[in-house]
């Protein structure tokens, strides 16, 4: 337990830490899958918009992954920096 952790709170860095490792494994397995889908499909306009539509999902699942694992604050409703008005 980190020296600044209270004693029953949760060790949250680690938390954040496992959950973006978890996730980052099928969404990579969805990223091989689109590629895979791009080779083999059929070659019309609306296989290629839902194959890009799968891709820029996943591409947004990423960077929010992303920006999880780097500043997790940034997902919380009022981060710390917030002032609420008097």
């Amino acid at each position: 337990m980190d020296m600044a952790e209270k004693p029953g709170e949760l060790p949250w860095p680690e938390i954040v830490a496992k959950a973006v490792h978890d996730m980052s494994s099928p969404l990579s397995c969805m990223r091989t899958s689109v590629e895979i889908l791009r080779m083999i499909s059929p070659d019309s306009e609306n296989h290629r918009k839902l194959i890009e539509t799968f891709d820029s999902q996943i591409n947004e699942l990423a960077g929010q992954l992303e920006m999880l694992r780097k500043r997790p604050e940034a997902f919380l409703r009022h981060p710390p920096s917030f002032q609420a008005p008097d």
